[in-house]
């Protein structure tokens, strides 16, 4: 979106996802990640679109989405499992991805799913 926001939205409640539930039951030794990547094919550096920001549950997640400058490959995937509430099994979490400016369109990145 080289001239507006444009927003991604994932709800999804812990009963449905036995991985998150884990983390109730086994703790810190479980996280959760938001990651962005450039292309879908092979090895990829993890690279957020240049204004972006995140929010789970209304919450901001304070993160650097950009890495070091001129470094190629130094982002890192965002932790966000301490803004989820898994203790609540039917508890609709969500997250919020918005980003803007960027000159690829919304399909030249790519995010991390949960497999069942």
């Amino acid at each position: 979106m080289s001239q507006h926001r444009n927003s991604v939205l994932i709800s999804f409640k812990p009963q449905d996802y036995p991985d998150v539930q884990r983390l109730v039951v086994e703790g810190r030794s479980h996280r959760i990640f938001v990651f962005c990547a450039g292309d879908m094919n092979g090895l990829q550096d993890i690279t957020f679109p240049h204004q972006s920001e995140l929010k789970v549950n209304g919450e901001d997640v304070r993160a650097n989405l950009r890495g070091l400058k001129n470094k190629p490959g130094s982002t890192r995937p965002v932790d966000i499992t301490n803004y989820l509430r898994c203790k609540h099994a039917n508890y609709m979490n969500q997250i919020n991805f918005t980003y803007a400016l960027t000159s690829k369109v919304s399909n030249d990145f790519y995010g991390g799913r949960w497999l069942d």
